[in-house]
């Protein structure tokens, strides 16, 4: 296994004191590439680079006239699917047609139910969604351009955590826990420290460097820290001080 070049940036000697302590970048929490399902044309995009949305929110749609179409022509078929099954129903209760007849008339309303359902579906998909809560940092495309099926439109992040990520001495890493706290200070921004936890400790140890990979899970509901941001994690025991 080798190192990528940014792993070359990240080790700074603090990986080399007493551990745990180590130095590493700020990651966001979560971080998505966001695609559109099906090819078409953008009819509007309805978000802007920096805005925050919640999941669910609706950052764009695609021209949609003829799924929108299908929608009420399966809506009326349905609509007529139910209105004759009901009356079938109705009769053969009053013994004038046969079960069979009574079955069949149900059977064709639950087609067109389905039929109806599969094309909301279809106009659904003209629809771009945010499937996280976080920030639209990258959007690609404007309204009136095409767009393929998975081809990236926005590109968001959730910042309301995020994770230092360190490369600490394989001793060291043995030490560590996962859900172990320590104290994450950032030295370049005169921010105050914050209580970080272990959430991931790699079980692999690079062959080259003799590093394991560490993942501190910081709570960031202000939204203060940004990826990229240096920071420091010390896991020793705070210093005593005198009352």
């Amino acid at each position: 296994m080798r190192l990528a070049p940014l792993l070359a940036a990240l080790l700074l000697p603090a990986c080399a004191l007493a551990a745990p302590a180590a130095e590493g970048i700020l990651l966001p929490y979560r971080e998505v590439t966001v695609s559109s399902a099906v090819q078409g044309i953008l009819a509007e995009v309805k978000v802007r680079e920096g805005d925050t949305v919640a999941a669910g929110t609706l950052l764009a749609t695609l021209i949609d006239r003829v799924e929108a179409a299908e929608v009420d022509r399966f809506a009326k078929v349905l609509e007529q699917k139910e209105f004759a099954a009901q009356g079938t129903q109705n009769l053969f209760r009053d013994q004038v047609v046969s079960e069979g007849e009574a079955i069949e008339k149900r059977i064709e309303r639950d087609i067109a139910q389905l039929q109806h359902q599969i094309a909301l579906e279809q106009l659904d998909r003209r629809k771009i969604r945010s499937p996280i809560d976080g920030i639209v940092v990258e959007k690609q495309k404007e309204a009136g351009e095409a767009v393929d099926a998975n081809e990236p439109v926005f590109h968001l992040v959730d910042i309301s955590r995020v994770y230092l990520q360190v490369f600490i001495e394989s001793t060291a890493a043995l030490k560590l826990t996962a859900g172990q706290t320590g104290s994450v200070d950032f030295p370049e921004y005169q921010t105050e420290p914050h209580r970080g936890t272990v959430d991931f400790i790699d079980p692999r140890i690079d062959g080259a460097s003799g590093l394991v990979r560490i993942k501190i899970l910081i709570e960031n509901a202000d939204r203060k820290l940004i990826a990229g941001m240096r920071g420091r994690v010390n896991f020793a025991p705070p210093a005593s001080t005198s009352p």
